[in-house]
């Protein structure tokens, strides 16, 4: 009776570690935006970008950089600027970043309607809303799939505030500054002061008075004129 064959043993080939399989990447629900607008006096409009799954802040760090082109599609931009909570606070982010806000004009003189006014101003918002969408990357990870931006256009609140009542005192003094460069330059603030203070800076305070046009000043010889 023949014996069996028996192969030699081969040692096996050194493996590496097991590959695990890959997790499903969902589609990230914070790509979803809202667009909140506040109108106050003087015709400014200050834009919030929030998520619409929990209303927190979305991220402006790549809008902030590329706040030049609004220029370019027509809108008449003040910049970025810190945004204030109902109790006058700076509003801050979870990561307790200042949350910030893009501020603009609008021309609605002659434009009677509060709806029509917020027609015009919802057009802005939506060339705002395309802006962010096209220069914000989407987050992704292993289990977050990169969706792109969608947002939409939410109620613009047109109720009698004045601007530093809404964004920093700081950032409202940059912004009456740039709006105002051409009276700052040829020296007519001056007689002008009262009016513009007082349409922008809600205080009627004669300390408040001189501490905001003190601020717009300033604001206007550090940075306006060297922009």
């Amino acid at each position: 009776m023949g014996t069996a064959c028996t192969s030699p043993r081969k040692s096996l080939p050194k493996r590496g570690a097991p590959k695990s399989p890959k997790t499903p990447q969902t589609p990230s629900s914070n790509n979803q935006l809202s667009l909140t607008m506040q109108w106050v006096k003087g015709d400014v409009c200050l834009l919030r970008i929030v998520r619409s799954s929990d209303g927190a802040a979305a991220w402006t760090f790549k809008l902030k950089n590329a706040i030049g082109e609004l220029i370019d599609l027509g809108i008449a931009s003040l910049g970025m600027a810190s945004v204030l909570d109902t109790k006058g606070v700076l509003l801050r982010n979870s990561k307790n970043y200042v949350v910030q806000g893009v501020l603009f004009t609008v021309e609605l003189e002659g434009v009677e309607t509060d709806e029509v006014k917020r027609q015009i101003i919802h057009e802005i918002a939506e060339k705002i809303g395309d802006l962010y969408c096209r220069v914000t990357k989407p987050y992704s990870n292993a289990t977050t799939k990169a969706t792109p931006f969608s947002y939409r256009v939410g109620y613009c609140d047109m109720s009698e505030k004045c601007l530093d009542q809404i964004v920093s005192f700081n950032d409202t003094a940059l912004a009456v500054a740039r709006m105002y460069h051409d009276y700052l330059a040829n020296d007519s603030f001056e007689k002008n002061a009262q009016t513009i203070i007082g349409t922008f800076f809600h205080s009627q305070e004669k300390d408040d008075f001189d501490k905001a046009k003190a601020e717009v000043l300033n604001a206007y010889e550090t940075c306006v004129k060297h922009e």
